[in-house]
């Protein structure tokens, strides 16, 4: 039986005491480059495959071990430089800071309306990252400047960039209650089996 709660009785401080902030994470990759070679590769051995298939390829075999170990090698390569990027939503308070701030640079080099606005989101992504992890490894908290994040977008795509961006947004639209659904498709259950 659920309690019910009151008012008169309810402590609010109590309650807060072990709040966070909504966070959202996303992985981003700084050997995109490679992706381009994974797409030739993999065109290669599925032409591959169907040639040694049809007996039209007398090299099969050793061609399309070598061009699978190649795919391989180049899928982990990317796959470890793989960043998970945390991002927390931000405060009403921490927010006005960030624009107060971004009007300021805009005012001290004459930014036009449009580059100031690539300016806050570069200072909204740094405001927002807390913290980051390698693959294998632990989260570590980090603290960037917007010189940075704006480095980071130059070096990984606007594209990957757009992920960090995205996992800001969610993190500050809220809290949606989690779903343990995915864990019964992952097992291979439905919600209707009864694991008989």
């Amino acid at each position: 039986m659920t309690e019910t709660m009151d008012p008169k009785t309810f402590n609010l401080d109590d309650w807060l005491q072990d709040a966070h902030l909504p966070e959202e994470s996303c992985r981003v990759f700084k050997k995109g480059h490679l992706i381009a070679r994974l797409t030739e590769l993999r065109e290669q051995i599925e032409d591959e495959a169907e040639q040694a298939k049809s007996g039209q390829s007398m090299s099969g075999a050793r061609k399309l071990t070598e061009l699978r170990e190649e795919y391989e090698r180049l899928a982990e390569e990317v796959a470890d430089s793989a960043l998970t990027v945390y991002c927390s939503a931000i405060t009403a308070q921490k927010n006005r800071a960030v624009r107060d701030a971004v009007d300021k640079v805009a005012e001290e080099q004459g930014l036009d309306k449009r580059q100031a606005g690539y300016e806050f989101s570069y200072y909204l992504v740094a405001a927002s990252v807390v913290a980051v992890a390698k693959p294998g490894d632990q989260r570590k908290d980090v603290d960037w400047s917007p010189e940075e994040v704006k480095r980071l977008e130059q070096a990984i795509s606007p594209g990957e960039f757009g992920k960090i961006v995205a996992a800001y947004k969610k993190a500050d639209s809220g809290v949606k209650e989690p779903s343990v659904d995915f864990l019964r498709k992952s097992s291979g259950t439905n919600s209707g089996d009864t694991g008989d």
